[in-house]
């Protein structure tokens, strides 16, 4: 199971996306502010961290620093509705992966959750990309994000098993 830390200081639309995702099959630990979500990831292992741009007192790439200089394998996705390509272009230099504007669908995020994880599939694990991509073929005949994703959880279990 993926784990996804949420963070949106809108707490309507964190709540709304909490269910959406749950209900796909993630884990979510949702927080509504910067140093709530750097608690939740010192407490909890995350595997992929969205965040908000722009919150009151820690913004999002305040954030993404701090959570990057922790936690080296979070991999990290921002998602605004005030950022530009100023934003965009700092975020990414510090490390975010993948970069969304509000409003998206639940789509756009699963594709941008399945981008960045494949990433960390590749770093941590050393897969090269393009086996990598057969295999969640073979796994994904629909080729969707979701269906991407549980491939990816399904290898990433099969690595860390035969590591052991």
């Amino acid at each position: 199971m993926i784990t996804l830390l949420f963070v949106d200081d809108e707490e309507n639309f964190l709540e709304s996306m909490k269910k959406r995702l749950e209900a796909r099959g993630f884990r979510v630990i949702a927080r509504n502010r910067g140093i709530k979500a750097i608690d939740a990831a010192r407490k909890n292992p995350v595997d992929v961290a969205i965040l908000d741009l722009k919150m009151p007192g820690m913004n999002g790439n305040e954030l993404l620093q701090i959570l990057k200089k922790e936690h080296p394998w979070i991999e990290t996705i921002i998602l605004t509705g005030h950022g530009g390509v100023d934003e965009e272009f700092q975020c990414m230099s510090d490390g975010a992966q993948a970069y969304l504007h509000k409003p998206c669908s639940l789509e756009d995020v699963l594709g941008a959750v399945a981008k960045v994880y494949k990433r960390r599939l590749v770093n941590k694990y050393k897969i090269e990309e393009g086996r990598l991509d057969a295999l969640i073929d073979a796994e994904n005949p629909k080729a969707t994000a979701l269906g991407a994703l549980k491939a990816m959880v399904k290898l990433e279990r099969n690595y860390t098993e035969t590591s052991k």
